[in-house]
């Protein structure tokens, strides 16, 4: 696994969603408090920004691109980044329940701790992507270009993966339970014994001993 980029995020300055969208200034800013009203992002590109125990359910994000991002503690379940440019971006602590990336370029960006069930990263671009500590339930891995993914002990029961090359991915600390997958997909995969054998009867193949 190739050493993901951090954010690229110095001397934040603390701002409210109010300011933030007065100023027009989608740069360099720390948000650590709610808005109190509803609020609408645009066609715009967050630049260096720090969220920190951020509920976006007021909060409307159409496509928006994310460089140089950190969220922690924050609430972005069911939002939609499809078709958009994810770049050096840390998810800490997250709720991104349902969220959809799909068709979108993600480029070195860690998930720790973070909820991601039902999560959508199908006909992505996956480029130095790390996954720690996650719940990923119900994954969908579709048709996705992946360079340098890394799971470190997550949950990916259920998860749909199909026409993705998962060749020399690490599952061997993470919950594969009744992961649903194409034999050209698992091919050169990294597993544990135990989901070996899994995997073999989900392929249909019979063992005699």
């Amino acid at each position: 696994m190739n050493k993901i980029i951090k954010p690229k995020i110095n001397n934040l300055i603390d701002s409210t969603f109010e300011e933030y969208i007065k100023s027009e200034d989608l740069c360099g800013v720390c948000i650590k408090d709610n808005s109190t009203s509803n609020i609408s992002f645009n066609n715009i590109t967050i630049d260096s920004c720090k969220f920190i125990n951020i509920d976006f359910n007021n909060i409307e994000l159409s496509n928006v691109s994310l460089v140089d991002v950190i969220f922690e503690h924050c609430n972005l379940s069911n939002k939609v980044f499809n078709k958009c440019g994810i770049h050096r971006v840390i998810f800490k602590d997250c709720k991104l329940t349902g969220c959809d990336f799909s068709f979108s370029s993600l480029n070195n960006i860690e998930f720790i701790d973070t909820t991601f069930r039902y999560g959508n990263l199908s006909y992505a671009k996956l480029k130095n992507i790390s996954f720690i500590n996650c719940d990923l339930t119900e994954l969908s891995l579709i048709e996705t270009k992946i360079e340098n993914l890394n799971f470190d002990n997550c949950n990916l029961t259920r998860a749909d993966i199909y026409n993705t090359c998962m060749n020399k991915v690490d599952l061997s600390t993470s919950n594969i339970d009744n992961i649903k997958v194409d034999i050209n997909s698992i091919k050169g995969v990294i597993v544990n014994s135990y989901q070996a054998l899994a995997i073999v009867n989900l392929l249909g193949i019979e063992v005699k001993d």
